[in-house]
């Protein structure tokens, strides 16, 4: 019985097989085996999980893999398949993509492996309305990440001045800055420890910016942090 795995060649799964390589088939009676199965050793999407699951699409595998092409992916999984509508698709400068299967890629920011599935291929291009030409480059836990670190950047740049700010929100900042100046999105450690004197100042409680206090540490491991401090209480 063939594998039930067709191996993509990187950037151009679709090349011509070897000949004595039989291109397989997504499914249906020419022979290839239709069966669902894990993938081990893969981050598990909160929602499709980590199973490959075989969908009984009859399209030849060569078609399949041709809508792949020059698609980075290490494996694609032709059994896997299902139809697409490039109705409903946004290809503007490229081509439709008329399948979806699953495809196993790594991570750019983690190098862990994951998978792309199908059915979250769908929902991308056809009801986010995201280019077809936009590949998957991230984990769903990095990319659940990124998004928090955007997030955090876009209320960094809406922030009025420092001390203008409610508790709450001081708060919040400071949390925010910490993972910005640790992704490298954030340079600017003299406002870490602006945050960090006013939260002092209004006495918050250390426990609700323990991020902060660990990631600076005491005022001694600050460069003139300690003359800043005296300067500000003076103020």
């Amino acid at each position: 019985m063939k594998d039930d795995v067709t191996r993509g060649s990187g950037k151009n799964p679709a090349r011509r097989p070897h000949p004595r390589q039989k291109v397989p088939r997504a499914a249906g009676g020419d022979g290839t085996r239709m069966v669902s199965r894990q993938i081990p050793k893969v981050v598990v999407h909160p929602r499709y999980g980590d199973t490959v699951v075989a969908t009984g699409c009859r399209a030849p595998g060569a078609e399949v893999l041709a809508a792949f092409r020059g698609i980075e992916a290490i494996e694609i999984f032709v059994e896997s398949a299902i139809r697409a509508d490039p109705r409903l698709q946004n290809f503007a400068w490229t081509e439709p993509r008329l399948f979806y299967a699953d495809l196993l890629k790594r991570c750019e920011k983690c190098r862990r492996r994951y998978l792309f599935f199908a059915r979250e291929q769908r929902f991308w291009y056809e009801e986010l309305k995201i280019n077809v030409a936009t590949p998957s480059r991230y984990c769903c836990e990095c990319a659940a990440e990124n998004r928090e670190l955007a997030a955090a950047l876009e209320r960094f740049r809406a922030t009025p001045d420092l001390a203008t700010l409610a508790t709450e929100d001081l708060v919040v900042l400071g949390n925010d800055l910490v993972r910005l100046f640790q992704a490298g999105l954030f340079k600017n450690r003299e406002r870490l420890t602006r945050v960090r004197s006013l939260l002092k100042k209004r006495a918050v409680p250390v426990e609700k910016w323990t991020a902060l206090r660990d990631f600076l540490g005491t005022d001694s491991a600050v460069p003139g942090a300690a003359a800043r401090s005296r300067k500000n209480r003076g103020n």
